[in-house]
């Protein structure tokens, strides 16, 4: 999983913790980091302005006059091969001395022309190609025209200012796949409070609705739907299109990115259909058709008895779990939408996937298990920011279909247990202090302790875990050195 630092923060202090002494008592705590990476690498830059700007002859280069201070004199002359460079724009320069990922920016003069730095493209100060427009690949990059030439933060001002840990999760760990309970983990392991943002109840509103779900397969045992008749489709705001790319996911619209924003939040996976191409008024899940459908991405694919597929009107409209089909694509023209929260079978999932080499967000999520309470989570959350950054009316009550109810875990274990089991003397104080920062609400009857477990760990299920939980938690250097026992056969 890709962790992105400035993200984290959005819900858990870390002042005073770098990257790098997070990632080390992350990894203490068994969540392993194998890499810590900035977002964006260079040093010695500012956004500048090109004033002058003319074409040395024949070759592809510009002797441009840049403006990298507030005063018209503060300027400099640098030598540039972009074909986008021009007179007016806005730009990042390396000046002279700048440490950038392909080496030092020296001066020197390019076919007798002074030059005193470098003009910059995006993925030439590491930023990942992938998320960059192959406008953005063919040239330096261009700022918005009200960019304050002179700013030295140039990465803060690009949102780029980030550090991305990559943190190799273990399969039982489903809930890390979620931003807002890996904040849990690191509040724990830190020891600091967690603030979740403010959405429960978000999206209990809604007038009557005829829209219809089912569900033909018990492969589907629950779905949740909502009708929002009035969205306004454009750009996303750019902090949400960074913490994306941090993620390694490509913004696409304000509408499809607060459905990959909410799955990475909460860890549920997301479907907006276009409202107008579900005309029928219904979704049915099934899993009893073979057909050759076209997906989101352009590519068809053939569907076979087994697969799960979402169906509307009786006609095929996404590969369910994995991904949405191309006519309930989102798109600038789209007027109304209909949110998808689901829970489908893992196992099913996982082999459609594999036989289709399709490994989407969604698939590797479903595949390692949703938590029970997360289509609610996700569908509030999705009503607060549709309504906040894409103008979102018009909602209609949300439908249920399937079993949603939910019974809430408990656990008991005894300290005498847990102490013997791991070779310790923790007292009480400490292994519950352990656990109330885990949101375990440990309740002790003598020398019992009971734990309420949050939904999202649904790797809890036995005393074992909870002793796993508060050895990692105090540290695995409390663990002394112990002989194992031995049985005496002699009498025997």
């Amino acid at each position: 999983m890709r962790l992105s630092y400035k993200w984290l923060s959005e819900y858990v202090d870390l002042s005073g913790i770098t990257p790098e002494e997070l990632a080390e008592k992350m990894t203490t705590a068994g969540l392993e980091v194998e890499g810590v990476e900035p977002m964006a690498q260079g040093t010695n830059l500012v956004i500048g302005e090109v004033v002058e700007c003319e074409d040395i002859p024949e070759t592809h280069l510009h002797a441009t006059v840049t403006r990298i201070g507030p005063n018209p004199e503060d300027v400099t002359k640098i030598v540039c091969g972009a074909p986008n460079c021009r007179k007016g724009l806005k730009v990042i320069a390396a000046l002279p001395g700048a440490e950038l990922p392909g080496g030092t920016i020296t001066a020197k003069p390019l076919r007798g022309y002074e030059s005193n730095g470098m003009l910059c493209a995006l993925y030439e100060l590491g930023v990942d190609k992938k998320n960059l427009t192959e406008y953005q690949l063919s040239g330096i990059e261009e700022l918005p025209a009200d960019a304050p030439v002179g700013e030295r933060n140039v990465f803060g001002y690009l949102g780029l200012d980030d550090t991305i840990l990559d943190v190799s999760l273990t399969p039982n760990r489903a809930d890390c796949s979620a931003m807002w309970n890996m904040a849990k983990e690191v509040g724990a392991i830190l020891h600091r409070e967690v603030r979740w943002p403010d959405y429960e109840g978000k999206a209990d509103t809604g007038t009557p609705t005829s829209f219809r779900v089912a569900s033909n397969t018990d492969k589907c045992p629950a779905f949740t739907g909502k009708v929002v008749n009035h969205v306004k489709v454009g750009p996303s705001p750019k902090w949400m299109v960074n913490y994306l790319h941090a993620a390694g996911m490509n913004s696409i619209n304000n509408v499809v990115d607060i459905s990959n924003f909410v799955m990475l939040e909460t860890g549920q996976p997301l479907h907006y259909y276009n409202l107008a191409k579900l005309s029928a008024g219904d979704i049915t899940v099934v899993d009893d058709r073979e057909l050759t459908m076209t997906a989101l991405d352009g590519e068809q694919f053939d569907i076979k008895k087994g697969d799960l597929l979402i169906t509307t009107g009786g006609e095929a409209t996404g590969i369910a779990g994995i991904m949405g089909g191309e006519e309930s694509m989102i798109d600038e023209t789209t007027e109304g939408i209909f949110i998808e929260a689901a829970n489908f079978n893992a196992v099913s999932v996982r082999r459609t996937s594999i036989r289709l080499n399709l490994i989407t967000e969604a698939a590797q999520r479903f595949t390692k298990g949703i938590e029970p309470l997360s289509m609610k989570k996700a569908v509030d959350r999705s009503v607060q920011l549709l309504e906040k950054y894409a103008d979102a009316s018009g909602f209609e009550e949300t439908i249920l279909c399937g079993d949603h109810s939910y019974q809430p875990v408990v656990v008991k274990e005894t300290l005498s247990h847990c102490n013997d089991l791991l070779g310790t003397e923790f007292t009480m104080e400490q292994v519950t202090e352990a656990l109330k920062w885990l949101d375990f609400k440990p309740e002790v009857n003598g020398d019992e302790i009971i734990c309420h477990i949050p939904s999202y760990r649904t790797d809890i299920e036995r005393p074992a875990d909870i002793d796993e939980e508060v050895i990692r938690l105090i540290g695995f250097d409390s663990l002394k050195s112990t002989l194992p026992y031995s049985w005496d056969w002699t009498f025997l």
